[in-house]
C-alpha cells in the first residue's frame, strides 16, 4: 500500500499526509457525528464526563466553549468506525510494522472560531505512560 518513497519520508520526517482518504457519504456521516457531539458540548455550562470545556485566562470555565471530548469513541460509539477504519488502520499497521493494532486514547478538538486552545509540539508517548517506540499518533481532519 505504501510505497519505498512514502515509507523513507516517514522515517526521515516523521509524518505523512493523506489527503481524502474518507469522502463522500461516509464524510458526511461522521460531520453530522461530529456536529452532534458540538451540539452538545456548546449546550453544557460546566464539564460533563468526556466534555472539556475553553478555560479564560484566569482558567475559569467559559461556559458553552467546547475545547474537546476526551475518549471520544467511548463517548460516541458510532466513531469506532472512523477509527478503525482500513484506509487508516493498513497504513498505521505497514508504518508499525505490525499487525495487531491498539486504538488509544481518542479525543476530539473541534477549534471552534472564537476559541481554541492548543498543546505545543510534544511526543504522545510521554502522555501515554510508555517508553514504546511503537506509538503512532493519527489526526484526522474531516472539514
Amino acid at each position: 500500500m505504501l510505497d519505498v518513497e512514502q515509507l523513507e519520508r516517514f522515517g526521515e520526517e516523521g509524518y505523512l499526509v493523506f489527503e481524502r482518504l474518507v469522502e463522500g457519504d461516509e464524510l458526511s456521516h461522521f460531520v453530522a457525528i461530529f456536529d452532534e457531539l458540538v451540539a452538545h458540548g456548546t449546550s453544557l455550562t460546566e464539564p460533563a464526563p468526556h466534555y472539556s470545556l475553553e478555560l479564560s485566562d484566569k482558567g475559569d470555565t467559559i461556559p458553552h466553549r467546547l475545547h474537546k471530548v476526551q475518549g471520544v469513541c467511548v463517548a460516541e460509539p458510532r466513531l469506532k468506525a472512523l477509527a478503525s477504519h482500513p484506509l487508516i488502520t493498513e497504513r498505521a499497521a505497514q508504518l508499525l510494522q505490525s499487525e495487531e493494532l491498539d486504538v488509544f486514547g481518542t479525543k476530539f478538538f473541534p477549534k471552534l472560531a472564537g476559541g481554541g486552545t492548543s498543546t505545543h509540539w510534544h511526543q504522545d508517548n510521554f502522555y501515554f505512560g510508555t517508553e514504546s517506540p511503537q506509538v503512532l499518533s493519527c489526526g484526522i481532519y474531516l472539514q
